[in-house]
Parts: C-alpha cells; structure tokens; sequence
C-alpha cells in the first residue's frame, strides 16, 4: 500500500492542473507532511516556492502594465503569502488529499494553513521538476485557476480601481485593500 494520496485522489488532482505526470511519485510526494516521515514534501515546497513566484511575477507583471516596481512587489507579495497558499490550496481541495503522520497537531489551526501552503508550493514544485524545469508548465497549470489577467481585462474586477491604487502609492490601506482583493480574485 502506497503511503499519502491515493491514486483516485492524485488523477482527479492531475485533471484539476490540465498536467499529466510522467513522475506520480513526485505528485504523491507534494502532498506528504514530513510528520508522515522521510518522504516528504519540504524539497519540493522550497523549489515550488520559486518556481510559484516567478510565475506570479509574470502574471502580476502583465496584469499591471502601468504600475510601479514598488506595487508589483506588494502585489506579488500578497499572491505568494502563506495566506494565500493556503487559501488556494484549500479551494483546490488539496486539504482532502494533503497526508500528515500521527504526531501533526491537527487540532492546531496555524499548523494546518502552514501545511497547506507548503501544500500549495509543493505541488508547483512536483510540476516544475516532473516537467524538466519548465517554468511555462507551472504557469499553464497554476493560470488555470489563478489567472489575474482576467483582472486586467476587467472580467472579475474594475481595473480602473486597482490602477487607482497602484498610481497613489502613499494610500497603503487603499493599497492593502486592493491587494487583498486580487487575492480573492485570482480564484477562477
């Protein structure tokens, strides 16, 4: 018997990516707490973790043609927290699917979102290696559901409004404001 996800579990989470893994045990990896043991997800959170901001520096960039360096860093930042990860990972339904060992506090709520995130990153991370270190695999798999060019073109959200506050930098609550918005936008 395979040790985290099932496989039922895995192929409805390839489905859900539009990403076909060559590697099932670097998917079935992302998915396991290092509380479950040695086989673990913590080296590919820590290269999904790149892998996923680099791919939100891309999306963020070309959503926000005319913003600063300075509102992109907040935007990016604000679509790469912990938060956010685990947030998506949560939407995604990997919560369902994530595997931890007896001694993880399940009961402890910031233990579970940190799970989650690293969750989240692992999984780009499974698909930047299982894919030979295609940057442009984990952009296509992640736009799937988080696709913030949608907000630019003023699908899901007034680009006018983000423009606003990316142009008065010195409103940071108007600015804190608009970014939490696009976080809950990049949900598809």
């Amino acid at each position: 018997m395979a040790i985290g996800p099932t496989d039922e579990e895995l192929m409805k989470v390839e489905k859900d990516l539009g990403y076909k893994f060559r590697d099932k045990w670097l998917l079935r990896q992302a998915f396991i707490h290092p509380s479950a043991g040695e086989f673990n997800n913590y080296r590919l959170a820590w290269i999904g973790d790149a892998a996923m901001t680099l791919v939100v520096s891309d999306l963020v960039y070309d959503s926000l043609p005319k913003a600063s360096t300075d509102i992109l860093t907040d935007r990016r930042t604000a679509l790469v927290m912990r938060d956010f990860c685990a947030e998506g990972a949560k939407k995604l339904g990997w919560h369902k699917v994530a595997f931890t060992g007896k001694s993880f506090p399940k009961a402890d709520e910031q233990a579970n979102r940190n799970m989650l995130a690293e969750v989240f990153e692992a999984v780009w991370g499974a698909v930047f290696k299982d894919s030979g270190n295609s940057c442009q695999a984990v952009l296509d798999a992640y736009a799937r559901h988080f696709a913030l060019h949608e907000v630019a073109n003023g699908a899901s959200a007034s680009y006018t409004a983000i423009e606003q506050a990316a142009s008065d930098e010195e409103e940071s609550a108007k600015a804190q404001e608009v970014a939490a918005t696009l976080a809950n936008l990049a949900f598809k």
